[in-house]
């Protein structure tokens, strides 16, 4: 992707079973002029700590919460495609070792 970005993400919540109606995974949608590039994101927990990353904390929580309770969210304004060039996935980061 080229140029500057709107991004928007839609949830996808799970059906049935135990954690029914708990956020699954984010589908995000990232628009260019000139292009467009959509990825799926499993919920670890990660989204608001993510965002935070490109918009202030309040934001980031509220949009989350949006998400949490099925609605799809656009990003305020443009973003190069390197501020979210990891995805929002998960990042693990093992113990140190002692």
């Amino acid at each position: 992707m080229t140029g500057d970005c709107r991004l928007s993400a839609k949830p996808s919540l799970i059906a049935e079973g135990e954690y029914t109606g708990e956020l699954e995974r984010v589908a995000f949608i990232a628009t260019s002029a000139t292009s467009s590039k959509q990825w799926f994101v499993i919920n670890c927990g990660q989204f608001e700590s993510a965002f935070g990353k490109l918009l202030p904390h309040g934001v980031a929580t509220e949009m989350v919460d949006a998400l949490t309770r099925g609605e799809g969210v656009e990003f305020p304004g443009m973003y190069p495609p390197e501020a979210f060039r990891d995805g929002f996935h998960y990042k693990w980061s093992p113990a140190p070792i002692d």
